[in-house]
């Protein structure tokens, strides 16, 4: 009988914890196991913390190729990334690093072991023209998205290495396009908390380990209750509860000390995420096999489900409605409504057209009906 997807995670957070695969994963299908290993962002940093010569040869060569490739892609990404960075400070903006390049050059034992597609650079809000016209000037190009300040929080900008190779920036000004999520924390007390980061380069900063770990719980949780897809060697796969998110997370964990620990819980108390960040502990110390003390679990386990965990939980409408509150002012209400429910014609006809039956309303209908669907089944599915 095959192990099942959930069996292989399992051991395949073993073998990172004691450094070598079971039996289970030696006698595995080679591609199946790969897939595994690939959907959990995991090659590089097994192929960096085992004996390779005590693998099975052909797994051996496939781990140390994905460690190469992803050196190689890191060499060029660092230049690009460098170049952003030069581009947003000297415009006189504060760039943050986030999620998996900040980590990547602080917890990780080498960067090419923290998978990726892109960097996070979270920026002043009311600096994102400053921000656009910097990076468009250093070279940078911006990908087709919706045009919207309100609704929207972030933009995608790409730019070719020496090679040809496109590498992406996400750029944020606000760190959700969710009013309910972005007032979590805003960029000045994240600025004012952030760290200097010379290992990457010397004008970079990252978010603080407390303000990484939060963000980093709250981006999990996201992605699990609402899936998005992942692309490997151009196939969409729908998003797994990845274990390279757990690692994140214990590696943030483990650098703490007792202290650190208290003003993680104390703050997430504050900003209403107890019951998400006490979820992600869970969850880490149950697949990773990593301890939790269990005073911090208490402490954090003081009442139900906040306004932020009842959003990600929500369905469509219910989401518009819980963002259109959390969004102040009217005319601030009305242009969110709008760039939610009437995104820019050009985008529309850019992204949804087929050339046949292209009027505007049909458009929408093809943008609307793939994302009601797979609210349907996900409800379908739960009940």
């Amino acid at each position: 009988m095959l192990p099942s997807d959930e069996s292989l995670d399992a051991r395949l957070a073993e073998w990172r914890r004691v450094g070598a695969p079971h039996q289970i994963l030696r006698d595995a299908d080679r591609a199946r196991l790969m897939h595994r290993i690939d959907l959990n962002g995991m090659g590089p940093l097994l192929a960096l913390t085992t004996d390779v010569t005590s693998l099975p040869q052909d797994l051996a060569q496939l781990l140390q190729h994905r460690l190469l490739a992803r050196e190689m892609w890191e060499e060029q990404h660092k230049r690009v990334l460098a170049l952003a960075l030069d581009a947003l400070t000297d415009a006189g903006l504060s760039p943050i690093l986030m999620k998996g390049t900040a980590l990547a050059y602080s917890h990780y034992p080498r960067p090419s072991a923290r998978v990726r597609g892109d960097s996070d650079l979270l920026v002043e809000e009311d600096g994102r023209a400053w921000a656009f016209e910097a990076l468009e000037k250093a070279g940078f190009r911006r990908t087709l998205a919706v045009d919207g300040t309100t609704a929207w929080a972030e933009a995608l900008f790409q730019k070719a290495d020496l090679t040809g190779q496109l590498h992406d920036i996400d750029l944020h000004w606000r760190l959700n396009s969710s009013p309910v999520l972005a007032r979590l924390f805003t960029h000045a007390e994240l600025f004012a908390r952030s760290k200097p980061f010379e290992s990457l380069h010397l004008v970079a900063r990252r978010l603080g380990d407390v303000d990484a770990l939060l963000f980093a719980a709250v981006h999990r949780r996201l992605h699990i209750d609402r899936p998005t897809h992942i692309y490997l060697n151009g196939v969409a796969h729908p998003v797994i509860d990845s274990l390279s998110w757990l690692i994140d997370i214990a590696l943030l964990f483990d650098a703490m000390d007792t202290d650190t620990r208290s003003d993680l819980v104390e703050r997430a108390i504050s900003k209403a995420i107890a019951d998400v960040l006490s979820d992600t502990l869970v969850q880490m110390s149950t697949r990773l096999g990593y301890p939790i003390e269990t005073d911090i679990l208490k402490r954090l386990d003081i009442e139900g489900p906040r306004q932020v965990s009842r959003y990600i939980a929500a369905g469509p409408l219910q989401s518009i409605f819980m963002n259109l509150s959390a969004t102040k002012g009217l005319r601030r209400k009305i242009r969110f409504l709008r760039e939610v429910l009437l995104p820019d014609e050009d985008y529309m006809r850019a992204r949804f057209a087929r050339g046949r039956f292209d009027w505007l309303a049909v458009l929408h209908v093809r943008r609307l009906l793939p994302g009601a669907i797979k609210y349907l089944r996900a409800r379908r599915s739960k009940s």
